[in-house]
């Protein structure tokens, strides 16, 4: 796609500081991601709070590319 390659170019110029953030962000992403396919007892709240840390993380990387 269009939009992946103008990310991916605008990844690869980012100074070194600003790459690690956005790769350390994209770690934790993945993490809160594991955390929604385990099936826990917790509550929904839970699993709300947890999808609203992903969003939060999420639109903090968007704003590295920008």
């Amino acid at each position: 796609m269009k939009e992946d390659f103008i990310n991916d170019s605008r990844l690869n110029s980012l100074p070194r500081a600003e790459k690690e953030e956005y790769d350390k962000l994209t770690k934790q992403i993945t993490d809160e991601k594991k955390k929604l396919e385990v099936d826990f007892p917790g509550e929904p709240e839970d699993r709300l709070a947890i999808e609203h840390q992903i969003e939060l993380l999420e639109e903090k990387r968007q704003r590295i590319l920008l």
